[in-house]
């Protein structure tokens, strides 16, 4: 089957970077995948251990914020070993979305967004959005679009990425011009194979497992 899975829900930055992926490099030519998403990443890299999935899509390295250390301890503590077949990275932008077209930036008393995201963009929401606003942490910034948009509540909204406000119908209020904001993810398997091929020169990564004293 040919599902590349990822962690969030629709309108993730890791299901873009799917699309995205699988629509511009010619490794994917002819070939039709489709996506899934799942709740944790934990539960991500077990559906490419038992085969369900052909592929997953994680993130692994941030321009802003660094290593995505939880991530990369969660993929090498696998048995057996997940194999990493490609690499991407993406350049992304950050989004204030909201319910409902009368709100605006004034109106905003929380927003929810992952962690990362919110620390790559707290210089941004501190200086566009009211003093004393509360940061929500969501498990991914496509849940947190689709949380907004099921809420009845004023003033709240969603850091995210244009097609998560797309998908659930919110409105964009503000945009993260913050520059280089580039994600690097893994396209893992659980078979060494090197198809589709690596689309760039990769980095070599290595997992060192030290004794406690």
């Amino acid at each position: 089957m040919n599902t590349i899975g990822f962690h969030g829900a629709n309108g993730a930055y890791a299901e873009d970077a799917i699309l995205e992926l699988t629509s511009s490099h010619p490794s994917f030519a002819n070939h039709s995948f489709t996506t899934e998403g799942f709740d944790t990443m934990a539960e991500l890299l077990a559906n490419v251990q038992r085969g369900t999935i052909r592929h997953g899509l994680i993130p692994i390295e941030n321009s802003l914020s660094g290593t995505l250390h939880s991530v990369l301890e969660l993929f090498a503590k696998q048995e057996p070993r997940l194999w990493v077949v490609g690499e991407y990275t993406c350049s992304e932008s950050h989004y204030i979305m909201a319910k409902g077209p009368t709100t605006e930036l004034k109106d905003i008393m929380e927003i929810q967004s992952h962690p990362a995201i919110l620390e790559q963009c707290q210089d941004f929401l501190d200086a566009t959005l009211p003093e004393g606003y509360r940061a929500v942490l969501a498990s991914n910034t496509a849940t947190a679009a689709e949380q907004v948009a099921s809420s009845d509540e004023f003033g709240i909204a969603a850091l995210a990425g244009k097609r998560a406000a797309t998908l659930h119908g919110l409105t964009i209020l503000g945009q993260d011009s913050t520059p280089n904001n580039v994600t690097r993810y893994w396209l893992i398997s659980r078979h060494p194979v090197l198809q589709p091929d690596r689309h760039m020169s990769p980095k070599s990564s290595f997992a060192l497992v030290m004794k406690n004293q």
